[in-house]
C-alpha cells in the first residue's frame, strides 16, 4: 500500500469515527459515513466501505 493510500485509509475511518462520537445514538447507515469519508480524503465510497470491514 502506497503511502498516500494509507493515509486515506487511516484519515477515513477516523473521520467516521468522529462522526459516530459527535452524534451518539444517531443511526447512520455505512454508506452515508462511507461517502462522508470518501469526499473528505478523495477516495470512493466503496473503497472506504471496504476499509470499514477490514480490508487493507
Amino acid at each position: 500500500m502506497t503511502d498516500h493510500r494509507e493515509w486515506q485509509r487511516k484519515t477515513s475511518l477516523q473521520h467516521i469515527e468522529r462522526q459516530r462520537a459527535e452524534q451518539p445514538g444517531a443511526p447512520m447507515p455505512d454508506k452515508h459515513l462511507a461517502t462522508k469519508a470518501a469526499q473528505y480524503v478523495g477516495s470512493t465510497t466503496d473503497q472506504v466501505l471496504a476499509w470499514m470491514r477490514g480490508a487493507k
